[in-house]
Parts: structure tokens; C-alpha cells; sequence
């Protein structure tokens, strides 16, 4: 059980958190299946609102903002985001490779993946056979998460939360941002959030790597592209994720 579920205690402590810090505190949840720029959203949130973001820690009491992969999420005010799934399967597949050099959070998830799909061994970045493998349990027998890109946002349309797509952060933040916060009824300043949106632009983080030579590791944010599944996916993936996605490809504008 410890061994499948090293962080149960953790996993307890914040499910009784996420309903004992509102009593409280203002606390705003993001939804999303991972990879989709919910960790890049709550941190830029985090620093527009000046409150707390404990993302793979113990939370601790006060104002919150709580990232989630819940397909069932009953909490209120939710704000969820999506991204093209294809996108999504090369980012997750290169997520569950090896460890984290800058955050070693994901180190369990890589050993499942392993487990799972791998057999013990370093997946090859540039192996087909193994991103086809993993797309295939991603898309018919999901490990980690239990369901589906297309199951886990059926679920969410099912609701009345704002959603937020992934590429509208990339390419219009300052809009897309301030949709989904007047949405929830949040208090913000458009000022502070131009200067969060700066300090956290993807291009310039990637660049300063190149900069500081650093570019090579195995980092949480890797590319951010947009379309970048297009570089890497052969049909059959492609076929795997659509046939899973169904209509929410048109629905959401990637198809």
C-alpha cells in the first residue's frame, strides 16, 4: 500500500484541508488533468492574489490557492484548465522519464510508469515504440491518473466552473487570466497581474537556461509548446487520443 501510495498521509492531510482552510480563509482551486499549465497558472495566481500555493507539500493554513486532478471536485469557486491532449500525452510521457532535476516531486509517478510500461528501464526520449506504449495505457488503462484526458473533461463540462485554456494563457494571459478571476469573483489588480505574467513568461524562463547553460536538464517546464505534438506523435497515437477526445477536440477549439 506505502509502496503504491508513498504519500497517503499527505493525500489525507489535504483532503481534510481543502474543506477546514475555507471556513477560514479565501481558498480558489484549480482543476486539471496534469500537464495542462495548471502548476504555471497557480503560481502566477498565487503572486496576483498574495496567497499561499503549497503545491506537492503539506498545505498550511491561510489564504489558498490548491491545484487538483480530481475528475469529482465539489468545491467552490474552481477554476479549471484544459489543453490540447495530444500536447498533453508528449508532455506527460516526457513527466514520467526520469525525475525532476529542478523539483523531485515526480520521482514515485516515474517509478509506476516504469513499473508499468518501461519494465524497470530509462525510457528512450526518442523511442517510439515506448511513447506509443505509454499513449496506449494513457488512453485504454490509465494508471496515474485512474481515468482518461476525454473522461476527466466530459466530467467538468458536466459544471458551471470557468475553464481556461492552456493556449490562451500562452498567447493572450492578460485576457484569459482576467476572464476566469472575474469569474470567481476574485480582487485583483491588472498592473500586478501584467507583472506576474512577465516574470513568469515561459519563452524567457527557457531562455535564461539556454543563457546560464542549464537547458539540458530534466526540468517540470520542458517546452510549453503549443502544437508541439505535431513533431512527435505518429497516427496511431494520434488515432489513440482523438478516438478518446471525441468531440471535446472540436468542442475546445483543437481540431
Amino acid at each position: 500500500m506505502l509502496k503504491r501510495h508513498p504519500y497517503i498521509i499527505r493525500s489525507i492531510w489535504r483532503r481534510s484541508y481543502e474543506h477546514i482552510n475555507p471556513i477560514f480563509f479565501s481558498t480558489l482551486h484549480v482543476n486539471e488533468f496534469p500537464k495542462s499549465g495548471g502548476t504555471w497558472l497557480c503560481r502566477m495566481l498565487s503572486d496576483v492574489l498574495d496567497r499561499r500555493f503549497d503545491d506537492n507539500r503539506y498545505p498550511k493554513m491561510g489564504a489558498a490557492i490548491m491545484k487538483h486532478h480530481r475528475k469529482s471536485l465539489n468545491l467552490m469557486p474552481t477554476i479549471t484548465v484544459i489543453r490540447d491532449p495530444r500536447d498533453v500525452a508528449v508532455s506527460y510521457f516526457h513527466h514520467m522519464l526520469t525525475t525532476f532535476t529542478d523539483d523531485p516531486f515526480n520521482k514515485h509517478g516515474v517509478r509506476i510508469m516504469q513499473e508499468e510500461i518501461y519494465e524497470g528501464k530509462s525510457a528512450d526520449e526518442s523511442n517510439k515504440d515506448q511513447l506509443l506504449a505509454f499513449i496506449t495505457k494513457l488512453t485504454t488503462s490509465p494508471v496515474s491518473p485512474v481515468f482518461t484526458w476525454g473522461d476527466f473533461y466530459r466530467h467538468q463540462t458536466q459544471n458551471n466552473n470557468p475553464i481556461i485554456r492552456y493556449e490562451d494563457m500562452r498567447t493572450n494571459p492578460l485576457e484569459s487570466i482576467g476572464r476566469v478571476l472575474k469569474a470567481v469573483g476574485a480582487d485583483y489588480s491588472i498592473d500586478r497581474l501584467e507583472e506576474v505574467i512577465e516574470a513568469n513568461n515561459i519563452e524567457k524562463i527557457l531562455a535564461k537556461r539556454r543563457k546560464d547553460g542549464t537547458q539540458d536538464g530534466n526540468f517540470f517546464i520542458r517546452r510549453g509548446k503549443i502544437g508541439g505534438w505535431s513533431d512527435t506523435l505518429d497516427e496511431k497515437s494520434i488515432a489513440l487520443i482523438e478516438k478518446d477526445a471525441g468531440d471535446l477536440l472540436d468542442r475546445f477549439g483543437y481540431r
